[in-house]
């Protein structure tokens, strides 16, 4: 009896890898048409599809401006420029259509970058960073929130007045006190 069900299985595999072969070995080979091999290809040919993969690629976000004037006619919201940092070199662009983000330098590089959204909550700057020294203060009722390595060295503030998010971000720490400064004159 055992070596009955034995051979009944055997018997069941063999059938099925019969069908199996006998199913695959009457398909057709699939042809390729008009298929050169690489080498055959002349330049032009094996450049094209690399153009036409490029042309695919999702198409950047960020927009420069020639002045931040003109950056803020595209978001339709002013973004104010603290008078202590005019004398750098201006550099603005729109991220999505919505932010407005200007990067400010010097012959040495960039010195710091300010971003605002008509966005009444969350942190725009981009810079998610651990920093030792975490603070807060008030200005003109809204909560600013800054961070860096001291009350000396700070690199980062961010705010929301309700209607718009704001983000300063320094490239290397500046004072409480110019931060202060550059708040009130933005902060509107």
């Amino acid at each position: 009896m055992k070596y009955t069900k034995v051979l009944c299985l055997m018997l069941v595999i063999y059938a099925l890898t019969f069908v199996l072969v006998a199913c695959n070995s009457k398909k057709e080979p699939v042809q390729e048409e008009n298929v050169t091999p690489f080498e055959e290809k002349s330049q032009e040919e094996a450049v094209k599809p690399v153009e036409e993969e490029q042309s695919q690629q999702i198409a950047n976000p960020i927009v420069e401006y020639d002045t931040v004037e003109d950056a803020v006619i595209q978001v339709g919201h002013l973004c104010p420029v603290p008078t202590i940092y005019t004398r750098y070199n201006q550099k603005a662009s729109v991220i999505n259509n919505t932010l407005i983000q200007i990067v400010f330098s010097d012959d040495e590089g960039d010195i710091l970058t300010l971003r605002e959204e008509a966005r009444p909550s969350g942190d725009i700057s981009g810079n998610y960073n651990s920093y030792p020294y975490e603070s807060t203060f008030e200005s003109n009722g809204n909560i600013i929130t800054i961070k860096g390595d001291s009350e000396d060295s700070i690199q980062l503030i961010t705010w929301n007045d309700g209607a718009y998010s704001h983000s300063i971000d320094y490239v290397n720490g500046v004072s409480l006190e110019e931060v202060k400064a550059a708040v009130e004159e933005i902060d509107y």
